[in-house]
């Protein structure tokens, strides 16, 4: 299993979940799955925590400061099946009626060059290693934007998507308990 994170995964993790590591035994983990390619964000990602309140969220994430485990998605061109989906199923048909062509035209090159798209569109390249979307969106509504929401989306190209506390609990077993414990006393 590949987790591929998005940015609300990755400031929920500096909010709600590391504040909490008391013995770091989270911090440790996390670091350890991007060292051996279990856990992924992309360089769109990277991007948008760089320019949220001028990097702070990733100052608790130092080994992600220097982008060394960002996967580059620069390259990633979508399949001719793609567009069809992108037009037809990812859109959202009310804000789209209200868009002309062109207007449209413009939306659909910004998703694509977005960060869902890019996440989407690489766990459709590594679908044999079962990769997960962890993401803190609902698959219900969409800010009046054009494009549906990642889960949403992802049910669309039956790629598998959870939150963060199911990545920790469901998939690698991090419970309250485990966050929560004091940490060992140094000898």
């Amino acid at each position: 299993m590949i987790a591929i994170l998005d940015t609300s995964s990755l400031i929920a993790l500096v909010q709600y979940f590391l504040p909490f590591d008391n013995n770091g035994s989270l911090m440790a983990f996390i670091q350890q799955k991007f060292t051996i390619g279990e856990i992924i964000v992309i360089d769109e990602v990277y991007d948008e925590m760089k320019k949220m309140r001028g990097g702070k969220p990733l100052e608790k994430l130092l080994f992600l400061e220097q982008g060394q485990y960002c996967t580059k998605t620069d390259e990633f061109f979508p399949q001719k099946s793609f567009f069809s989906l992108l037009e037809n199923q990812f859109v959202d048909t009310n804000n789209r009626k209200k868009l002309s062509d062109v207007e449209f035209e413009l939306e659909k090159e910004n998703y694509l060059k977005g960060a869902d798209c890019r996440m989407i569109l690489l766990a459709n390249k590594l679908r044999e290693e079962g990769p997960i979307i962890v993401t803190e969106e609902q698959a219900w509504g969409n800010d009046g934007k054009c494009f549906k929401k990642i889960p949403a989306n992802c049910k669309e190209w039956n790629i598998t998507t959870c939150d963060l506390p199911i990545l920790l609990n469901n998939h690698y077993g991090f419970t309250g308990e485990t966050l929560f414990s004091e940490p060992i006393p140094a000898k």
